[in-house]
């Protein structure tokens, strides 16, 4: 994450993000590339449930910067797997911090 933190799947899934000073004078706007949000999830679906300095995760921007309904529904599903894995993480630590053999 950035200092704004923002990960790379924050950046691409947010279409009014400026990263070059040309961007500024570029109002042509694209949605998220499906293919590109595949292959970051691809890479780690930890950063789908991650939010940014303004409280918004990718699935939000997406939304906002008219995604495909495609993506949208890709990143509702790896939200959903991402926040199971969590919990479950969270659960078996508990449990093995607290087992003494």
């Amino acid at each position: 994450q950035d200092e704004g933190g923002k990960t790379p799947l924050h950046f691409l899934c947010d279409s009014s993000c400026v990263l070059f000073e040309e961007d500024h004078h570029n109002d042509s706007n694209q949605p998220p590339d499906h293919e590109a949000v595949v292959a970051l999830l691809s890479y780690s679906i930890h950063a789908v449930t991650l939010e940014d300095d303004e409280e918004m995760s990718p699935l939000e921007h997406s939304i906002i910067s008219g995604a495909s309904l495609q993506t949208v529904k890709l990143l509702q599903s790896v939200t959903s797997k991402g926040t199971q894995l969590s919990h479950l993480r969270s659960l078996t630590a508990s449990t093995t911090s607290n087992w003494h053999p």
